[in-house]
């Protein structure tokens, strides 16, 4: 995973869809304002970066912010824990806390995989 020191040095970045960064602090690390992104491209996101938690980087792509979307396998394997229940959405990036592994979904429903980022593979099946 690559590290920036601060929301400026990412936004400076050139980087592919599908890395996990994150940053130190918000203007100066250590400032509480760090965070972790995943970089999509700008079509995978979707719609318009805010520019203070979703940032546009200097080729276009663009740094979901992760900070809010957070879960353990426990939830994650839950199929109604509110992970799974709540607007959930094909392509929905989670940080899953217990593995320290950005998983993806596969569907729209409850009962829809979670999947590696990286590789595909499954990681979790909500049962």
């Amino acid at each position: 995973m690559k590290i920036f020191t601060n929301k400026a040095a990412l936004v400076a970045a050139t980087l592919t869809a599908g890395q996990l960064v994150e940053t130190k602090g918000y203007t100066t690390a250590g400032d509480g304002g760090g965070a972790r992104y995943l970089i999509q491209t700008a079509a995978e996101f979707g719609g318009t970066p805010d520019e203070k938690n979703d940032l546009t980087l200097a080729n276009g792509s663009v740094a979901k912010d992760l900070r809010q979307q957070t879960a353990t396998t426990v939830q994650l394997a839950d199929v109604a824990d509110a992970i799974n229940t709540g607007r959930k959405t094909t392509g929905q990036a989670v940080f899953n806390t217990t593995t320290s592994k950005l998983v993806v979904s596969a569907g729209e429903t409850a009962a829809a995989l979670w999947v590696n980022s990286g590789t595909g593979a499954t990681e979790h099946t909500p049962a």
